[in-house]
């Protein structure tokens, strides 16, 4: 494991989790990222999920999308993997 920003640490890949909000698979809204993704979603501008969204990403368990950064990050693959329902707390963090 590595310390640092994961969008700029020395790695073959990032893993982030995503996670399903109540109501998102009816309304089609992305997956929400959990705590920790803020670097990595900001190098991206601040739209990640939907761009895991188009990769088909719906943040249900066991779930896993890889997308090649293109440079965005320093790691060449982000790798998201889906979490399924949080109950409880707001935050993302599971």
């Amino acid at each position: 494991m590595a310390d640092g920003s994961p969008a700029t640490v020395d790695a073959d890949a990032v893993i982030i989790g995503l996670i399903v909000e109540d109501g998102a698979t009816e309304s089609g809204a992305p997956p929400r990222l959990v705590a920790g993704a803020d670097e990595v979603d900001a190098a991206f501008e601040g739209q990640l999920a939907a761009l895991l969204a188009v990769a088909g990403a719906t943040g249900k368990a066991d779930e896993i999308v890889k997308l090649p950064t293109r440079g965005t990050i320093t790691a060449p693959l982000l790798v998201a993997v889906g979490l399924g329902k949080v109950s409880g707390g707001s935050d993302g963090a599971v």
